[in-house]
């Protein structure tokens, strides 16, 4: 028992500093499940971890994991040990599975007054599956996965494809990330965000600091940010940005 309390303190001293060093609203959820490109076309229903008991389970609310259909856990089970041979043990013990989008062919009727409405010509996903990678504690990275009928992934995985880039460096958190940026001498407080982000073209994830705009104004808005690689903290590009506010 004293060994499970020692833990749990030394987490929860670990978040509060992590806390101290940025405002949790700061720290923005990267990525996105794009769920609009695979599961919206079709009729699907939903069934999410966190989701109430008492979900009424119409197609735009989300039911509890308890009503998902006979079998599910077996494609889980499936889709997870594939994605270990395609990018290791290590990164996939770090997806949080958070839900499901389970297309419902036979139910088409049901969802005739949907909007957007059901588009079947569209519809190439079975199962769309909502993850969160978090590389550290309070960081998360949304990831989406789509399956077809015969539970083959159709959407791209945003994860690296070589070795090389699959080898995060997971000691760094959002403490270390600010005093990494510290060190370029680049002005980026006060902060907007801290965020953990995937290069689609360079196959690789990153840091994200970016400043706030302190008193915006109509027309260029300029700031800074700065990118740092998640699997090698030691490159760092600083640069200017800008933004026009209508």
């Amino acid at each position: 028992m004293k060994l499970y309390l020692s833990v749990f303190l030394l987490f929860l001293s670990i978040f509060q500093i992590q806390a101290q060093c940025l405002a949790e609203s700061k720290v923005k959820i990267g990525g996105s499940y794009q769920s609009d490109l695979f599961i919206d076309p079709c009729p699907y229903y939903n069934y999410f971890v966190d989701a109430e008991e008492s979900s009424t389970g119409y197609h735009y609310s989300n039911r509890p994991m308890t009503m998902v259909p006979n079998g599910f856990a077996e494609i889980k089970k499936n889709l997870e040990a594939l994605l270990v041979t395609k990018v290791g043990e290590e990164l996939v013990s770090k997806l949080k599975f958070k839900g499901v989008s389970i297309s419902a062919y036979d139910s088409i009727r049901k969802f005739e007054s949907r909007y957007p409405v059901v588009d079947m010509a569209k519809c190439m996903t079975k199962y769309f599956f909502y993850y969160d990678f978090q590389p550290t504690a309070g960081v998360n990275y949304c990831v989406g996965i789509a399956l077809n009928d015969y539970q083959q992934i159709i959407s791209p995985l945003p994860f690296p494809e070589t070795e090389e880039k699959l080898a995060i460096d997971y000691s760094l958190n959002v403490c270390k990330v600010l005093q990494i940026a510290k060190e370029t001498e680049t002005k980026f407080e006060p902060v907007d965000f801290v965020s953990f982000e995937f290069d689609p073209d360079k196959k690789e994830f990153f840091w994200v600091v970016r400043q706030q705009i302190i008193n915006p104004k109509k027309g260029v808005n300029e700031y800074n940010q700065i990118l740092i690689e998640a699997r090698d903290a030691s490159q760092v590009v600083s640069y200017r940005r800008t933004v026009y506010i209508e």
